[in-house]
């Protein structure tokens, strides 16, 4: 399991993602994304890097406030 980070929110958006599928157990984007209620083509395009693909999107702030949330009181 990935050491835990004291502030998850610091992370880049890609970083974060990662962060939290390893630390909530969720080793696919398939699980990531239905444990969040996105699509899984929705993930895929927040992983992209931002400089390698037009089909970057960025993930809204609230997507990772609530990650990030999760992350804190499921006490992982």
């Amino acid at each position: 399991m990935a050491k835990k980070v004291k502030d998850p929110s610091k992370l880049p958006q890609r970083d974060l993602i990662r962060y939290a599928m390893e630390r909530l157990d969720l080793p696919t984007r398939q699980q990531f994304a239905d444990r969040f209620g996105l699509s899984k083509r929705t993930l895929d395009n927040w992983l992209i890097p931002d400089d390698e693909s037009k089909e970057f999107r960025k993930m809204p702030t609230v997507v990772s406030m609530f990650i990030c949330y999760v992350l804190k009181h499921e006490d992982v």
